[in-house]
């Protein structure tokens, strides 16, 4: 009896004081830690590390704390003075977790971002932190970089930079992104923002986080790019290691080709619609492409460009190979290419054999020989080359042939 109402009395008592420190934590003001805050963040990074607004704490079975004016300086040498400063950062912790002494952060989510990566001259850049800025970044540490478990992640109005130091400025603006990853569930995320002034829509859906973090199962991931003049998408499983390898399935197709060239940072030429689709397979010691299939319109002098079939592989210890065939103007072609393995091909010794025959129209070219490396120092080919009439080549060549034929050499 005695020990029941000793029991009872305890459980009273936890009860009253859970509900005082309860009360206590939602009549906290964090802001009044804000120097503390400070000042612990700063010694972590080895930067100045201050918070210009407010900061609220909120109690319940999922903690949860934002802050508001977060901003991280740049050291001295940097284009400007923060190298981030970010409007409002807020997470949310799964509380039994916690408790155990493990970071599960349920929400995160950042509002409100303007973040710039540097390079410079000297190799520095200003995402390494600490007073061993520059051993680090020539050293790169063998530790691995812990990371909290994140479930749902959510970026609104943020601008992410990146200056080399000998190159202009690149940013990404994201309008809207959210991430989640719980277990057991597909993870998520879709990304609305703009590349290099273009915008675009990337989907993209996983296997589960347990599949992606078990070093014996594959993971499937399904993605999508949208873009203004154009689309990509891919299916691929990652098996693990992931450099080991992989299988993908792509799929782009637009209107211009030229509408890819400010996301892609080059120059593409003013040819379209296309549509291109092939199936990827690396291994250990190369890479396979095969079942390529596609068109172009309007490409350089010829207004269509078929590709019925197409395959390249690239092994250290296999030929490489290249086959095509498809049609261009409606002349149909066909051209298959033989090399030696990747291996010798990196010999800076040895021979290189080649081989290539193509056929177009009604007519044939063989290529055999050797490529001497360096290519400088000389190569041995060997040609045959025959046809009915020279014009018949007009349309794979680009230009009016004469109708001279038949031709043998």
């Amino acid at each position: 009896m005695r020990l029941g109402k000793w029991l009872g009395w305890l459980g009273l008592t936890v009860t009253v004081l859970l509900i005082a420190v309860v009360v206590l934590l939602l009549t906290l003001d964090i802001s009044t830690y804000r120097r503390e805050l400070e000042s612990a963040a700063s010694e972590a990074l080895g930067r100045a590390v201050t918070i210009a607004g407010d900061m609220t704490l909120g109690v319940s079975l999922r903690p949860s704390i934002e802050i508001n004016g977060l901003r991280i300086a740049n050291p001295e040498w940097a284009s400007r003075l923060y190298l981030a400063q970010i409007d409002r950062l807020g997470l949310k912790l799964a509380l039994l977790p916690l408790i155990k002494g493990e970071v599960h952060i349920a929400h995160f989510h950042i509002h409100g971002a303007d973040i710039r990566l540097e390079e410079n001259a000297d190799g520095l850049n200003n995402w390494t932190f600490g007073e061993e800025e520059e051993e680090a970044v020539a050293e790169e540490s063998e530790q691995p970089i812990w990371l909290p478990s994140i479930q749902e992640l959510i970026m609104r109005q943020a601008t992410i930079g990146y200056l080399p130091a000998d190159a202009e400025l690149i940013e990404l603006s994201i309008a809207d992104a959210t991430g989640t990853s719980v277990a057991d569930k597909p993870i998520e995320v879709e990304i609305s923002a703009a590349f290099r002034k273009v915008p675009f829509k990337l989907t993209m859906v996983g296997g589960s986080p347990g599949d992606l973090s078990s070093p014996a199962t594959a993971w499937p991931v399904r993605a999508a790019l949208q873009v203004p003049e154009g689309s990509l998408q891919a299916d691929a499983v990652l098996h693990k290691p992931l450099v080991s390898t992989l299988k993908l399935r792509v799929a782009l197709e637009g209107q211009r080709l030229q509408g890819l060239a400010p996301l892609l940072g080059t120059e593409l030429p003013e040819s379209g619609p296309y549509a291109l689709s092939a199936r990827i397979r690396s291994r250990d010691g190369g890479v396979e492409l095969a079942d390529l299939k596609g068109f172009i319109h309007d490409f350089d002098r010829w207004q269509r460009i078929v590709i019925d079939q197409g395959g390249f592989s690239a092994f250290d210890n296999e030929p490489v190979t290249v086959n095509f065939s498809g049609s261009i103007d409606a002349a149909s072609f066909a051209a298959r290419f033989l090399g030696g393995t990747l291996i010798q091909l990196q010999d800076s010794e040895a021979d290189w054999p080649v081989r290539l025959e193509l056929q177009a129209a009604d007519a044939s070219l063989q290529v055999n020989g050797l490529l001497h490396k360096p290519l400088l120092d000389g190569t041995q080919l060997t040609l045959a080359v025959q046809g009915r009439q020279l014009n018949a080549l007009s349309p794979v060549a680009g230009t009016e042939l004469p109708t001279s034929g038949p031709y043998d050499g």
